[in-house]
């Protein structure tokens, strides 16, 4: 413990701050990388020292630094992913006390938790939802400014009267997860999410995350734009029906769904992840609306690229200034009857992919052809 304490002591305060926060979460859990320094960057521990560097590329920096010195362990068999020694969590209790704080409430325990939480406890990990939970021990904690809930289990879905509850009661929150195991609350079968108008109320959150199943439809209230600190919206799998609003949330970095659409994008200038983008021959949707969004990273898939007349419109997306973009996907209708061949090509070499891109694919899709019920 001598050596491990001494190791801790050579870190960089900010970089030990960010080791600090990991003992909200349980013992020999699976942290995953991207979720770890989207976590910090929400809590401010991220600094940067001039104004063309990323948060993002810091933070790893500060994984790769707390691995090198053993505090994160890889998982061998999850790429992206790391454990905490015994004995590091062991240290950071010591270091912690009451700031980062666990309740591991088995579904199991027919009479509850019936633990304490400290009233001046910063970042709080449940492991299973319950509201009964919530209500007597949670919402009075004034100072908390973490709180995530990694498991909803079906028979235990959330209540709308609870979830505004905490939106009203715990102003100073800046990370609301819940359901913060994916692959728990992916099971479900919920049709519809309407995230609370009270969200409002947060008005320091960074981080918002409610995932959800492919079928389901989530509704954001328009008073979602008040919310100018917003840097993460995850919503699992669910398809976002109307995010007009988005477009006043500069400081939005990350949105994560398997679908949403909305007019002028290119104002978030800070975006790095979005699903797709559809090009609509409509104003805030056309193929420009990427041209300023060069901090995009991972995949992105663009489609509608019917709507695209021309070469010169394409070059207007400026996708080769899009470094950090890993995969891309261009998808084109191959039943485009108001653009040649010869036109498809053009706009498809005006789509300049970026220099470090490592997967290229173009997706033709087919119309369906429906029998005649007349034979003909």
């Amino acid at each position: 413990m001598d050596a491990l304490w001494w190791s801790y002591q050579q870190l960089n305060p900010d970089i030990g701050r960010c080791l600090e926060y990991c003992n909200i979460f349980p013992r020999r859990l699976k942290l995953e990388k991207d979720k770890l320094v989207n976590l910090w960057i929400a809590q401010g521990f991220i600094k940067i020292s001039h104004a063309a560097e990323d948060m993002e590329d810091v933070a790893e920096s500060y994984i790769q630094e707390l691995v090198s010195h053993s505090f994160l362990q890889p998982e061998r068999t999850s790429s992206g992913c790391f454990r905490i020694h015994d004995l590091v969590h062991d240290l950071l209790d010591m270091v912690t006390g009451c700031d980062c704080f666990g309740i591991e409430n088995g579904k199991g325990q027919r009479e509850g938790w019936i633990g304490d939480v400290p009233q001046d406890v910063s970042h709080l990990f449940v492991q299973n939802y319950d509201g009964e939970l919530i209500t007597k021990k949670i919402l009075g904690l004034k100072k908390l400014r973490t709180l995530i809930i990694y498991i909803v289990e079906k028979d235990t879905p959330v209540e709308e009267k609870v979830l505004q509850s905490i939106c009203l009661r715990l102003p100073k929150l800046r990370v609301l997860a819940i359901a913060f195991n994916h692959g728990r609350q992916f099971s479900s079968h919920v049709e519809m999410f309407l995230v609370p108008e009270s969200v409002f109320q947060l008005k320091h959150l960074r981080y918002l995350a409610f995932p959800k199943g492919a079928e389901c439809k989530v509704i954001l209230p328009s008073a979602l734009a008040k919310l100018l600190h917003i840097q993460l919206l995850d919503f699992g799998l669910g398809k976002i029906s109307d995010f007009t609003c988005a477009a006043d949330l500069i400081n939005l970095r990350h949105i994560f769904c398997s679908y949403v659409s909305f007019p002028n994008i290119g104002r978030l200038s800070s975006l790095q992840t979005i699903p797709s983008f559809t090009v609509r021959i409509e104003e805030g949707y056309e193929i420009k609306q990427l041209r300023y969004l060069n901090k995009i990273r991972g995949s992105l898939v663009v489609d509608g690229l019917e709507n695209v007349k021309s070469k010169e419109e394409a070059l207007e997306a400026n996708l080769a200034a899009k470094e950090r973009l890993m995969e891309l996907t261009l998808i084109f209708p191959d039943y485009n009857d108001s653009c040649t061949p010869e036109a498809e090509a053009e706009v498809l070499e005006g789509l300049c992919s970026p220099v470090g891109l490592q997967k290229l694919s173009y997706l033709l899709l087919q119309r369906l052809k429906v029998p005649r019920l007349d034979g003909g």
